[in-house]
């Protein structure tokens, strides 16, 4: 699905469905695919609260639905912008839903540009990142830790083998303090 055809659904289906509330897109190449951003404007708190579920659920049926490639599919930011501050319980609520997409409530006007640079590509985050003295770090032994972990068992249903493999290796490791370049 390609953006004019996520911005003619937006101008016809969301303008209809939520009248009252603003609507904007943006579409974004990254290395690894593409990204969506929505940017919902809602001036009231009770505006916010008695539609951002259904907006969601229709940005995910009507579009996100649409998509074929995984890494697009699971990159779609819902912003909601709003003018002033609202209830930490709302926002925790709509920040802290796990479907279809990232839900993010912005308390103050900001430009598209710099919702998206502050909350999707976090460039103060990479040159922190790349910063970053490496140095070596060896791990000692610790009986107390190797304690807590010996005889884990990973019991959520979407634990791989990989996951159990990886805390095996923390054990050897620990056991026989193996130096790591950090």
């Amino acid at each position: 699905m390609n953006a004019l055809k996520i911005n003619d659904i937006l101008s016809t289906h969301f303008l209809k469905e939520f009248p009252g509330v603003g609507f904007d897109y943006e579409y974004l190449t990254m290395e690894k695919g593409h990204m969506h951003a929505f940017l919902i404007t809602v001036d009231k708190e009770s505006t916010l609260s008695e539609s951002w579920r259904r907006i969601t659920n229709d940005v995910a049926l009507h579009i996100q639905n649409q998509i074929s490639d995984k890494f697009e599919k699971w990159n779609f930011y819902v912003f909601f912008i709003l003018s002033h501050t609202i209830s930490s319980d709302l926002k925790y609520k709509i920040e802290n839903d796990t479907f279809s997409s990232r839900k993010i409530v912005i308390e103050s006007i900001m430009s598209n540009a710099g919702i998206i640079q502050a909350h999707i590509l976090n460039d103060n985050l990479k040159d922190d990142i790349n910063q970053e003295q490496h140095k070596d770090t060896k791990l000692q032994f610790n009986q107390f830790l190797l304690d807590k972990l010996t005889g884990i068992t990973l019991r959520k249903e979407r634990i791989t083998q990989e996951a159990s493999i990886v805390l095996d290796k923390i054990l050897m490791d620990i056991k026989s303090g193996v130096k790591y370049e950090t």
